[in-house]
């Protein structure tokens, strides 16, 4: 984990018990995060500048916009998680899928989704409506963020 890794999109985890769902599951993750990434490029965002610099001691150094931002992190013994403390205020548990090259924070979605349902209702707007009615056809959704080894 120790080095320096870029934003490099979204990632989305359908859960399902379903066998035969698991394969349609991640056929629908993958579009379902190249329509966000579209949306965001799009929308100008250029999360590609987000540079993660992880050391082996804990700390988390969040480089963005110019400004770097302090936070640690903590692997749990099997390495299958991680929790991120962002500036002493801001803690969050991902579950956390790597290999050597690439790395996925992945958060439970389901107030995120209930959010995005809601709002889709109240407005037309088609990634909305599909990442919505996606979600409602599985036990669960993870979302959260790809990011690419720099060195």
């Amino acid at each position: 984990m120790e080095g320096e890794w870029k934003y490099a999109g979204t990632a989305i985890e359908l859960e399902t018990e379903d066998t035969f769902k698991r394969a349609a599951a991640s056929l629908a993750a993958v579009a379902a995060e190249e329509k966000i990434n579209q949306q965001l490029g799009s929308l100008g965002v250029d999360l590609e500048s987000v540079v993660f610099e992880f050391n082996n001691e804990g700390d988390l150094t969040i480089k963005a916009l110019n400004k770097s931002i302090p936070a640690q992190y903590q692997l749990t013994e099997d390495k299958k998680s991680i929790k991120l403390s962002v500036m002493d205020k801001l803690g969050v548990n991902a579950n956390l899928k790597h290999s050597l090259n690439t790395m996925s924070f992945l958060f439970e979605a389901d107030k995120l989704i209930d959010v995005v349902s809601y709002i889709s209702k109240k407005i037309d707007h088609s990634t909305l409506k599909a990442i919505s009615s996606l979600a409602e056809k599985y036990d669960g959704m993870k979302v959260g963020i790809q990011l690419e080894k720099i060195n």
